[in-house]
């Protein structure tokens, strides 16, 4: 019990020894540790530098593990600390964020990106204000190119090209220069399609994918070309087709058919001529089927051969192509009708010319003459007639219209007022289809000469003494009157035969 008390009291020699030692320490450790301080406070540690082994300051927090934080848990907005807070742990925000996004809510790169969009949408719209003219044009002409209306077509684009040219004359327009000229084209128009083509497209440009018809429409020019420059020097061997050089020129032009043409600057030699030898530096073309049938279509008529082996040409002409069958759709027509009775094939022919272009006379006067030839409706005629030029005058810039194609529908109205014996007015009619062509300079003989017998007819000698006097002006005897004038002067024929023959259709 007493040894007990003297434990418990420390007051044994062991216990005092022990308690002489810890004391010793605690000197020892208190002096080691000011000596500590001392030197901290004289020199700097780089803790984001410090590099112990084993240990990243930047991945982990005092306290913590030192294990890096994976990229899919860190938070959305800082990218720093990892997602999640005491209140939400599913949080995709660290806590200090999600406090900053309550008090703020609306985050600063949010209302520059909502800025930014707003001025390029003014931008974007002041833009479109300025050019809305222009796309408008285009798209209308877009429209009544795919409906078939070719004119308007082509009206709207110019007028879409003005609006672009008066924005800035730097603007290239390629492609709408490129559907120009496509319009051009399937209105057998050749020589309006190639300026747009070599003015305004430059050959940068042509080799793009989506400028392949505008090579297509070089092509079949080059090929057209080349054929008649070839063709002609064939037939230039002959001063006149008559009966003895027609089979060699129908022979000259057969041979032909499927040949090479070598094209070397202005120089054209096809693959018949012996004496020349290609060097491989031409332009190769295949010779055009449609244009050599063209130039045997033109000898036959010329030598006034029969009506099958002159409309036989002319159909070889039309079935080459789609631009060949416009270009002779209605001269072809026309002879079915007026001069075969083939009525059938002249009004596929007129259902094919009005898909092309609704807005050309042309099939109007093709089917004026099927009413006239197979009806003998010639107030049907009339009306059509009259509906096509009303047509060209609602056209804007309408009179010039008028002036180029009304004279077709003007001549149909006039042989039409003839089988009615109603002479002054057809005397009338073909009166202004001269006047068109006289001033478009492209008067047809078939017009000179039925507006001449008209004269006679209505006993306006003057005007066909006019006439007379303007052809021996010329000291050209292929413009003279053709038969038709002076047997009519002469009382062999009468105008209600001349209008029935089918020869004034054909212009």
């Amino acid at each position: 019990m007493d040894e007990n008390k003297e434990k418990l009291s420390g007051s044994s020699p062991d216990a005092e020894d022990i308690k002489d030692e810890m004391e010793e320490l605690a000197k020892v450790f208190k002096e080691e540790l000011d000596k500590a301080k001392k030197e901290a406070e004289n020199q700097t540690v780089d803790f984001e530098n410090l590099q112990v082994e084993g240990y990243n300051p930047q991945t982990v927090s005092l306290g913590k593990k030192s294990t890096p934080v994976p990229e899919k848990e860190l938070c959305e907005y800082c990218g720093e600390r990892a997602r999640g807070t005491e209140k939400n742990p599913d949080s995709p925000y660290c806590s200090e964020c999600e406090e900053t996004l309550e008090k703020y809510p609306y985050d600063y790169r949010g209302i520059i990106a909502v800025i930014a969009v707003v001025c390029i949408t003014v931008a974007a719209v002041f833009c479109f204000a300025i050019n809305v003219p222009t796309f408008a044009a285009m798209k209308q002409g877009d429209k009544a190119a795919d409906d078939g209306k070719l004119y308007t077509a082509i009206n709207k684009y110019n007028s879409a090209y003005e609006y672009a040219s008066n924005i800035s004359t730097e603007k290239n327009c390629y492609n709408l220069h490129a559907k120009i000229a496509s319009v051009c084209f399937d209105m057998v128009n050749m020589n309006s399609a190639l300026t747009e083509i070599g003015d305004y497209i430059p050959d940068s440009v042509l080799k793009l994918l989506t400028f392949k018809e505008m090579n297509e429409i070089l092509e079949a020019s080059e090929r057209m070309q080349a054929t008649a420059m070839v063709a002609q020097q064939y037939i230039g061997q002959y001063a006149d087709v008559t009966e003895e050089t027609y089979d060699k020129i129908i022979a000259d032009l057969d041979a032909l058919s499927g040949k090479t043409i070598y094209i070397k600057g202005t120089e054209y030699h096809d693959e018949t001529e012996e004496d020349y030898v290609p060097d491989g530096t031409e332009t190769k073309v295949i010779a055009d089927e449609g244009w050599l049938c063209m130039y045997k279509y033109a000898a036959a008529q010329q030598m006034d051969k029969d009506p099958e082996i002159i409309v036989g040409y002319l159909q070889d002409v039309a079935d080459s192509s789609d631009y060949m069958r416009t270009l002779v759709g209605s001269l072809l027509a026309s002879t079915y009708a007026g001069m075969m009775d083939e009525y059938d094939k002249a009004q596929e022919l007129a259902d094919y010319l009005k898909e092309v272009n609704y807005e050309s006379p042309e099939w109007c006067m093709v089917e004026a003459v099927i009413y006239r030839h197979r009806d003998n409706d010639y107030d049907k005629a009339l009306k059509i007639c009259d509906e096509g030029l009303k047509m060209l005058e609602a056209l804007p810039n309408g009179d010039q219209y008028v002036m180029q194609y009304g004279y077709m529908l003007q001549l149909q109205q006039s042989l039409n007022y003839i089988m009615q014996d109603k002479y002054e007015e057809a005397y009338e009619a073909v009166t202004a289809a001269y006047d068109n062509l006289s001033m478009t300079g492209g008067l047809t003989v078939q017009v000179r000469d039925l507006y001449a017998m008209l004269a006679l007819e209505t006993n306006d000698n003057e005007t066909f003494e006019a006439v007379e006097l303007e052809i021996d002006s010329y000291g050209d005897d292929s413009i003279a009157f053709t038969s038709d004038v002076t047997d009519y002067q002469s009382g062999k024929l009468t105008l209600k035969e001349i209008a029935e023959s089918g020869r004034y259709d054909l212009i």
